[in-house]
């Protein structure tokens, strides 16, 4: 029997207007690793297209790699690259 672990995830930049939030609590099976959580939430969103940017992540305000594991009550954010002049 798998648990499930809710979750809260932090869009940034053009990630607010794709998922159209920039911020929503998720529920999803445990010991999900960061990069398998943003892909639920690309097929769930329909979003395929983010799976092609280069997004950094955060694990509860500290930068993570993909393979971070979450836990239960962790916040996952999405960093996209930033630009600027």
């Amino acid at each position: 029997m798998t648990n499930n672990m809710t979750i809260t995830v932090l869009f940034f930049g053009p990630l607010v207007d794709l998922f159209s939030t920039a911020e929503k609590t998720f529920s999803c099976p445990e010991r999900k690793t960061a990069s398998e959580i943003l892909d639920l939430l690309v097929a769930q969103a329909g979003l395929s297209e983010v799976r092609r940017l280069p997004l950094r992540f955060a694990v509860n305000d500290e930068f993570a790699g993909a393979t971070v594991v979450l836990k239960d009550g962790d916040t996952l954010a999405l960093l996209p690259p930033v630009s600027g002049g």
